[in-house]
């Protein structure tokens, strides 16, 4: 095994991808016992204790890690924000901080539909980042100025 291949970067990047993995796999983990919380008074507040412990505190994490990524590849001379995609994947980001913070409130209210809502979105955003390829790329403002001089 070739040590000096392991980098900050690929550790990063692996650490991002199961804090993502979590917090899918702990959303969908309190669906389901928010449902048994209806059947059995002995689950009662367990769905949003445990989205409050682990959905939360993985999706701040893992946002934590995107932003350490971000800088990593602008360091190397990377520039995401060229990728279309990584505009319509931050955009959903900070529309599920937004609602992965108010869903345990909700189910500990007995509603399902922020937490489920918070799912869907983690699942949209694993899409955009599977099908990159579908929403190309930005041409930047400076091969734009130099082609239209040509």
């Amino acid at each position: 095994m070739d040590l000096q291949a392991i980098t900050l970067l690929s550790v990063a990047k692996w650490v991002h991808l199961v804090l993502f993995g979590t917090a899918l796999g702990g959303g969908a983990a309190c669906l389901i016992i928010s449902g048994l919380e209806e059947s059995d008074s002995a689950y009662k507040g367990l769905s949003a204790a445990l989205w409050k412990s682990l959905v939360n505190w993985s999706l701040r994490l893992t946002f934590i890690v995107g932003m350490l990524l971000l800088i990593l590849n602008m360091q190397m001379g990377q520039s995401p924000f060229l990728n279309k995609y990584f505009h319509y994947k931050l955009l959903f980001v900070f529309v599920l901080l937004g609602l992965s913070e108010s869903a345990s409130k909700s189910l500990a209210t007995g509603k399902r539909t922020l937490a489920l809502s918070c799912v869907i979105v983690i699942a949209l955003i694993g899409f955009i980042i599977e099908n990159q390829q579908i929403f190309g790329q930005t041409i930047p403002r400076e091969v734009t100025a130099v082609q239209s001089e040509q």
